[in-house]
């Protein structure tokens, strides 16, 4: 633990996400529940990113929604506090397709017009 707060929540998720490991693949299929929101996320995306799209995926893990994104044709950013769901990301791309990964995103903030839109921003209404 530090003093600060926010440094130790930081630190506490990117420990969930590393030890989760390849477990947060497969969160998306394990309940019939879950897979009628990764349908949903599916139709969602298919309704928004058109090919060329220029995508940051913000939270990546695994690669769960690279896979959808780059099947659409969108050119994707990928970043994620966890070097581990990184590293599974990176396993299971194709490089002919598959996405830059950003391990440096204060240099993205500096190149105007770089993308279209972002997972992140997408998906954020499924966590309120």
């Amino acid at each position: 633990m530090t003093n600060d707060p926010v440094e130790d929540d930081v630190r506490a998720v990117r420990d969930y996400f590393d030890t989760l490991g390849a477990g947060e693949w497969g969160r998306l299929v394990q309940a019939p529940s879950a897979r009628v929101a990764l349908e949903l996320h599916r139709r969602f995306l298919a309704r928004f990113i058109r090919p060329g799209s220029r995508v940051l995926e913000i939270g990546a893990g695994p690669g769960r929604f690279t896979v959808e994104l780059a099947a659409l044709g969108a050119s994707v950013v990928v970043s994620d506090i966890s070097a581990v769901q990184l590293e599974l990301n990176r396993l299971a791309a194709d490089p002919a397709v598959w996405p830059q990964f950003l391990d440096w995103e204060e240099e993205l903030a500096q190149e105007p017009g770089m993308l279209d839109g972002g997972t992140h921003i997408l998906f954020a209404i499924e966590h309120l």
